[in-house]
């Protein structure tokens, strides 16, 4: 796993879970940008991001990945 496609070339199947790399911005006494990772999914009927991870002010998805498939148990 390691193809990563930005969010303004491709997006994943709607509702496809997915691990993406995104900025945000932090107010109170940081007020700034800042980029991490986390799980979320984009469901094309409303055109955006949804998840525990794809929330918060000024929200934006750079890139995202597919999951690996899990082990066979």
């Amino acid at each position: 796993m390691n193809e990563w496609f930005s969010a303004e070339e491709r997006l994943p199947e709607s509702g496809e879970e997915v691990l993406i790399w995104y900025s945000y911005f932090r107010y109170g006494d940081y007020n700034a940008y800042y980029q991490t990772y986390g799980l979320a999914y984009y469901i094309e009927e409303y055109k955006g991001w949804y998840g525990q991870d794809a929330s918060g002010t000024d929200f934006k998805v750079l890139y995202w990945a597919p999951l690996p498939k899990p082990p066979e148990m």
